[in-house]
């Protein structure tokens, strides 16, 4: 698997849109899955306002956030472009993602330190995980790394298993971290450059 095949698959799992939506949770998010906790964390990306082509203010920043907070729930980010009138930068939505990336990839070697010399759909099935829970999150999952260091694929696919992901995303990791046992390691997490689409 390519960093571009793996960010195609993160847009399906987390979400895409260039404005502001509510996650499954009904946390404020933009982008693929970037999570806004508060209009303070909104204000640290920049912001095209659609209606006048300007630079977007904090003060609409704000009001976005709280307006895309306060909308009903849905399972279609597109739904809430209703509540906004801004769009995050291309270049700093991108740019804030490839951070989260970065520190994902960083939390799952931190997990498993023989990380390059798994096979490739196996470390994006770790950086996944880093990605959605966190760091914190992924080492809690003590039993998927005891298989992954016997080569049990079988098993780490079954202790991939999260709460909170849909079936879907839970059955698409633990199906990469099955694939392990048939391929090898070509991991390159700079191997192409992201592109949104």
């Amino acid at each position: 698997m390519t960093k571009d095949e793996y960010v195609n698959h993160l847009k399906i799992f987390e979400g895409y849109a260039t404005h502001m939506y509510l996650d499954t949770k009904g946390i404020v998010t933009i982008g693929i899955g970037i999570a806004f906790f508060s209009p303070t964390d909104a204000k640290k990306l920049m912001y095209m306002n659609r209606l006048t082509s300007k630079m977007a203010t904090a003060e609409e920043i704000e009001a976005d956030y709280k307006k895309v907070k306060a909308a009903s729930p849905s399972f279609r980010s597109e739904f809430y472009k209703q509540y906004t009138k801004l769009d995050a930068v291309p270049t700093f939505l991108i740019g804030e993602f490839e951070k989260r990336l970065a520190e994902a990839t960083a939390g799952a070697k931190a997990f498993y330190p023989a990380f390059d010399k798994l096979p490739s759909d196996v470390q994006y099935a770790l950086i996944d995980m880093a990605y959605n829970l966190g760091a914190g999150g992924l080492a809690k999952f003590k039993s998927l790394k005891k298989a992954l260091e016997a080569g049990d694929y079988e098993t780490a696919a079954k202790e991939s298993h999260r709460i909170g992901p849909g079936k879907d995303r839970n059955d698409k990791i633990a199906e990469w971290i099955r694939r392990g046992k048939l391929s090898t390691g070509d991991f390159n997490p700079s191997n192409t450059s992201t592109r949104f689409a």
